[in-house]
C-alpha cells in the first residue's frame, strides 16, 4: 500500500537508531559503566554536560584500574551511562511511534507492530531492573537478548514494507 511505502524509510531509520543504541549499550559494557550511575533517574546530580566527552568516547582509551585490578569508571563512565540512557529515551520514542504506525497500517503489519511495542516495554523494564538490582547477570543477558529481538522486529517491519518485485 502507499501508506506502507511511506513508512518504509522510517523503518530503515529505525533499524539504524536501534542498532546505534545497541552499540551504545556495548560501549557501556566495554567501559564497565553500567553501575556508574546507581540511581534510576539521573546520576546522583552529576553535571553530565560538563563531563569528559572526548575521553568517554575515545575508542583507544585505556581503562584506569586500581592496584587490585578493579576498573575505575570515574566521570567518563557516568557520561557513557547517561548517553546510553538518553539514547534509550530517543530510541523508545522513535520505535514506539514506529510500532504504533505499523499497527495502524492493518493486519499484515499489526503483529510486528505489537511485537515491537511489547519488546520495547520489556526492554525498558529490564534496563530499570539492571540498575535497580545492581547488574544481575540474568537480567543483563536478557536485556541484551531483547535488544537483539527488538532490532529483528524493526528489520522484519522493513522487510514487510518492501515491495515484492514481479
Amino acid at each position: 500500500s502507499a501508506r506502507g511505502q511511506a513508512l518504509r524509510p522510517w523503518a530503515l531509520a529505525g533499524i539504524f537508531i536501534v542498532f546505534f543504541q545497541i552499540a551504545l549499550g556495548g560501549w557501556v559494557s566495554a567501559n564497565f559503566a553500567a553501575l556508574a550511575c546507581a540511581d534510576v533517574f539521573g546520576c546522583g546530580g552529576y553535571p553530565w554536560h560538563e563531563g569528559p566527552w572526548r575521553e568517554s568516547f575515545n575508542l583507544l582509551r585505556v581503562l584506569p584500574i586500581t592496584d587490585g585490578g578493579a576498573v575505575i569508571t570515574g566521570d567518563a563512565g557516568k557520561v557513557i551511562h547517561l548517553i546510553h540512557r538518553i539514547g534509550a529515551l530517543l530510541a523508545t520514542l522513535y520505535t514506539g511511534w514506529l510500532g504504533w504506525r505499523a499497527i495502524r497500517l492493518g493486519n499484515h503489519y499489526r503483529g510486528t507492530g505489537m511485537t515491537m511495542l511489547v519488546l520495547l516495554a520489556l526492554q525498558i523494564l529490564l534496563g530499570l531492573f539492571t540498575v535497580t538490582f545492581s547488574l544481575p547477570l540474568s537480567v543483563v543477558t536478557t536485556h541484551n537478548a531483547v535488544a537483539a529481538l527488538l532490532l529483528l522486529s524493526v528489520v522484519n517491519l522493513y522487510h514487510l514494507l518492501t515491495p515484492i518485485k514481479k
